[in-house]
């Protein structure tokens, strides 16, 4: 019976962009407490938000899709089919609105998932690893959000596995060390702040309009807090060249002999460490030392992990 009801709070959810505890309470005769510790119980697999006030209510996060494959071609016809059957039945146009749903996400799906932002006489194409098709929702919500100047509501996952719920201002999108991060300001923390695009586990537009910030271009690169810096020298194999000079630009290569010599002067962290070993045996530290050391220890680490 649970389960039952479950579900089919997801497919009122998938139907209405936002509901209320009451509705769901009159519906299936519950106390408002169970409705909310039945979503509570939904949120763990769900990007659900819960809106307090006049206004508020219960709805799924804007960038919440149902899993590509999550039902077969047999299965989605049949769910179709129970969907109608079901309105038929009973008139009730939350049927019909899910089942709108369902085809309106059946049509939409791609295979290719590239997202191309425009920003003057540059584009960055992302064209990365992962579950492409969640990033490029994200990012989607993201750039609407910060062209229509609108406050968004996000979840973040902590490393406990629980949520932590913030109100932001998203003013800019890029790409730092290699990972895609929103740059805005945080109503909790009355600060600018990065936050990790694939740290966010929901993104829920809010019509709550907000005016841009000002802020220094120098707090886009961590200046309150700079890494310390190392000089680095390594050998890179020809295999590994053209990515070596991508990362550290042709002008920090030259070659000696048979061999290419890289000098650059990187950041002293384990962004550095991993970003060597990511091109295994094409790159050699050659100095200092110490990084060659954490170098070693980086990879035997790894090494444990796949003894018997």
């Amino acid at each position: 019976m649970k389960f039952a009801i479950l579900l089919d709070m997801l497919f009122d959810l998938l139907a209405e962009s936002k509901l209320t505890a009451a509705y769901f309470a009159e519906k299936y005769a519950l106390s408002n407490r169970t409705v909310y510790r039945y979503v509570e119980e939904l949120k763990k697999y769900l990007p659900i938000h819960i809106q307090r006030g006049r206004n508020g209510g219960i709805c799924l996060a804007d960038n919440f899709k149902l899993p590509t494959g999550f039902l077969s071609k047999t299965e989605y016809d049949a769910t179709i089919e129970a969907l109608m059957h079901a309105y038929a039945n009973s008139s009730e146009d939350r049927f019909l609105s899910a089942k709108r749903k369902l085809s309106a996400q059946e049509k939409k799906e791609r295979t290719e998932y590239t997202l191309s932002i425009d920003a003057g006489n540059i584009v960055i194409d992302s064209r990365f690893g992962g579950d492409l098709r969640s990033l490029i929702i994200k990012l989607r919500i993201l750039e609407t959000c910060i062209r229509e100047k609108r406050v968004l509501e996000t979840q973040h996952r902590l490393p406990d596995g629980t949520c932590l719920q913030e109100k932001i201002e998203p003013h800019l999108l890029g790409i730092v060390d290699n990972v895609w991060k929103v740059y805005a300001f945080c109503h909790r923390k009355r600060a600018f702040a990065y936050f990790d695009v694939g740290n966010l586990f929901s993104l829920l537009k809010t019509e709550t309009v907000f005016r841009k910030r000002p802020f220094k271009k120098e707090e886009l690169y961590h200046s309150e807090n700079l890494e310390p810096s190392v000089k680095v020298r390594l050998s890179v194999a020809t295999s590994a060249l053209p990515f070596v000079q991508a990362w550290l630009g042709v002008e920090n290569l030259r070659q000696q002999k048979s061999v290419w010599i890289a000098e650059a002067t990187l950041p002293d962290s384990l962004t550095t460490i991993e970003k060597i070993v990511s091109f295994g045996a094409g790159v050699k530290v050659l100095s200092p030392p110490i990084l060659k050391a954490r170098v070693l220890a980086f990879v035997s680490e790894i090494q444990k992990l796949y003894e018997p």
